[in-house]
């Protein structure tokens, strides 16, 4: 709820790179990050350094600086700074993860996550 009561104040602004992406509403793609062949909807936050690709970022959405979010979807989230989140099969939502995460996907697709992870965890999700 923190989350949610900050990004409600926060306006667009776009100083990173964006290619081949759709950017709804009030959303700050700090400079250094890059979003590329995503989708995100505001109010969210990509921090410095972080790069989005070929992902979709829902509202109330904050992504840490220097983060990766590949071929995944996230959304009513907080995600720590230097944290990877690549090829998850299915959408986290209200999810609060931690710093220094490696969150990686497998070949199942289950309805979907709820999280809480703390700073330098790994976690690989299965399909069983």
């Amino acid at each position: 709820d923190a989350n949610r009561l900050l990004l409600m104040k926060i306006g667009r602004n776009v100083a990173g790179t964006v290619e081949d992406s759709d950017l709804r509403g009030d959303v700050i793609v700090e400079e250094g990050a890059t979003v590329r062949n995503s989708t995100v909807f505001g109010p969210a936050i990509i921090g410095a350094g972080t790069v989005v690709e070929d992902s979709y970022v829902g509202p109330f959405t904050t992504i840490g600086r220097a983060c990766t979010l590949h071929g995944s979807e996230v959304e009513y989230s907080v995600i720590g700074n230097h944290t990877r989140v690549e090829g998850i099969p299915t959408r986290i939502r209200e999810s609060l993860i931690g710093e220094h995460v490696i969150l990686a996907g497998s070949s199942s697709r289950p309805g979907s996550h709820r999280l809480v992870i703390g700073d330098r965890s790994e976690l690989l999700l299965s399909r069983s």
